[in-house]
């Protein structure tokens, strides 16, 4: 069980990865892809599957696929981040239940 010191580093982490290729000006596919994998899982578990943050994270990360020269590529990584930002935010000010409820739990 991920302790909440642990998940406010992850979501720190996340936020300040670096996701472009700056050479293709594009996003890096691999980058992306462990991006986008780390992001939902975090969401998710922090959250939960049916919270509003999982659910417009996940349909934005799906529909969002890296191709080079793209210029709306820019547009639709700010709505991921704003997402995810928000998610984080969100954690930080202890607006959240799903895994506080699982640590109080874990601690009976």
């Amino acid at each position: 069980m991920a302790t909440i010191e642990t998940i406010q580093k992850r979501f720190k982490e996340l936020a300040e990865q670096d996701l472009w290729d700056h050479d293709e000006v594009c996003l890096d596919p691999m980058k992306w892809g462990g991006w986008s994998s780390s992001a939902l899982n975090l969401v998710q578990m922090t959250f939960g599957k049916d919270s509003a943050h999982f659910q417009r994270l996940h349909r934005l990360v799906e529909s969002l696929k890296p191709r080079k020269h793209e210029d709306h590529q820019y547009e639709d990584l700010y709505e991921v981040l704003g997402v995810f930002k928000g998610a984080k935010e969100d954690y930080e000010k202890n607006c959240y239940n799903s895994i506080e409820g699982e640590i109080e739990a874990s601690k009976k």
